[in-house]
């Protein structure tokens, strides 16, 4: 499919269909169908939602939706969301509009994790996760000298993988279990 962009003079135009994907969290973008003299076309309506949003757990913050403009962390709570684009959601804060990656909230900071205080084994191959995500790694084998760490958190993903969380040098880190 290829993106193209027109501009339009402002006017009323006739709304044929619609179409919500539906299949992301947080997600409340619409499509519609509309009808123009050249023909029809597929336009992502993009108003402000004023859709509400509570999260469960903490979401990183962007400044854009983008990775490179990750700002920090959101509290969990009750928040207004004012526009999506694609797994991205704009929502209003205290301190103004920021973007938050909706699809990997509950996987960066998952609800389920049980707290432990099992000691784990680091070997030489041992890869760490930002998240526990396996395209999220944080340091490749080799970074750690084998040792065994507490951990401090325990999680078993919807696939039966289990995950492990500890402080690391730099903050946490997680460990996918053999």
């Amino acid at each position: 499919m290829k993106e193209q962009q027109e501009t339009l003079p402002p006017d009323t135009v006739h709304a044929k269909a619609l179409w919500k994907p539906g299949n992301r969290p947080f997600d409340n973008s619409m499509w519609l169908k509309i009808e123009l003299p050249q023909g029809d076309r597929w336009l992502l309506w993009n108003k402000e939602l004023g859709m509400k949003v509570k999260l469960p757990t903490e979401a990183r913050l962007f400044n854009q939706p983008s990775e490179a403009g990750e700002i920090g962390w959101l509290p969990p709570g009750n928040y207004d969301i004012v526009v999506n684009s694609g797994e991205w959601s704009c929502i209003e804060t205290d301190s103004g509009r920021v973007w938050l990656r909706t699809s990997r909230v509950l996987l960066e900071k998952p609800l389920d994790v049980q707290a432990v205080t099992n000691l784990i084994d680091v070997k030489t191959q041992t890869i760490t996760y930002r998240f526990p995500i396996k395209d999220e790694v944080k340091h490749q084998a080799g970074y750690y000298a084998p040792q065994k760490v507490q951990a401090n958190g325990k999680w078993i993903s919807d696939t039966g993988e289990i995950w492990y969380r500890f402080e690391g040098k730099e903050g946490t880190e997680w460990i996918l279990s053999s």
